[in-house]
């Protein structure tokens, strides 16, 4: 499993200790996250994360998600992005709505 954060750069986490190291660093610091909205694709979930605390990247409207890989029922890779329209595009690429990109998600 690969798991990119969002706005990390390309060099992420690759194994389970790495992953809780890095969620340990805002908790910390005094950072939580709540459930804003969840999607499921056939091969991908998405789970946006509302961010509270009293330091960044805390804000009213700071949103994260995370795009969940799947591949025979297991969770290959999890990219973060900070952009919602970003993260369902990678999870579920290609739709053909007939709609601009710009109001493919509304």
């Amino acid at each position: 499993m690969c798991w990119h954060p969002a706005d990390e750069g390309s060099a992420g986490c690759h194994t389970r200790t790495h992953v809780r190291r890095w969620c340990a660093r805002p908790y910390i610091l005094g950072l939580w996250a709540a459930v804003e909205e969840t999607f499921t694709y056939p091969a991908a979930g998405v789970l946006g994360l509302r961010i509270h605390g009293t330091v960044a990247p805390a804000g009213p409207q700071t949103v994260v998600y995370h795009v969940f890989d799947v591949n025979d029922g297991l969770v290959t890779r999890i990219t973060g992005y900070a952009d919602r329209a970003q993260a369902l595009d990678a999870a579920f690429p290609g739709v053909a709505t007939g709609r601009g990109p710009e109001d493919r998600w509304r």
